[in-house]
């Protein structure tokens, strides 16, 4: 494979990229009703989020987040080269060599857009999706800051009990804000 194939294979993949806006980075599909104490009594939606500005997430819950999801977080450009590398070991290990799991290379801007615009479904796990994700997380570096990278990713994230988002699931398990 030449530099100049692969090049305009790329070129090719990314051409077709969606565009990511902050409005669908940060938009929900659920409308919560609250009561005067703040708690939720209504939702539009078999799911539950409790949208939380990233100025209210604790620096314990962050640190936690970022030792265990993308320890380089704050100096990637939306990728990790060393992630990557280290997901396409674990893949010839497990499919060629059958030991260990595979596992994932996606920093949490990645994670962001498969949880906004692609899927994790075993169908979606392709190269040119990983290229796309590539791509669109390193626009998304030059045109937003971390800080609202990680509030909208810290939205997103599905934490089971049909809570979406932090916030949603401290409330749905302890009666309390993420801050409290």
């Amino acid at each position: 494979l030449t530099a100049f194939t692969a090049i305009t294979y790329i070129n090719h993949v990314i051409s077709d990229t969606p565009k990511v806006t902050a409005r669908s980075l940060s938009s929900t599909s659920v409308s919560n009703i609250y009561d005067k104490n703040g708690s939720i009594i209504a939702t539009s939606s078999s799911t539950n989020l409790d949208y939380v500005k990233i100025k209210d997430v604790p620096k314990t819950y962050i640190d936690l987040l970022l030792s265990t999801e993308d320890r380089e977080f704050y100096e990637t450009k939306g990728y990790s080269v060393k992630g990557i590398a280290n997901a396409g070991k674990s893949i010839v290990l497990n499919k060629v060599l059958k030991k260990g799991d595979v596992r994932g290379g996606s920093t949490i801007d990645q994670q962001l857009l498969k949880n906004t615009v692609f899927s994790s479904s075993e169908a979606d796990r392709t190269i040119d999706r990983k290229i796309k994700e590539i791509w669109i997380s390193t626009q998304m570096n030059k045109n937003f800051t971390k800080d609202q990278i990680l509030e909208w990713y810290v939205n997103k994230i599905n934490l089971g009990e049909h809570s979406y988002g932090a916030d949603t699931i401290s409330m749905t398990y302890f009666g309390k804000h993420l801050i409290e």
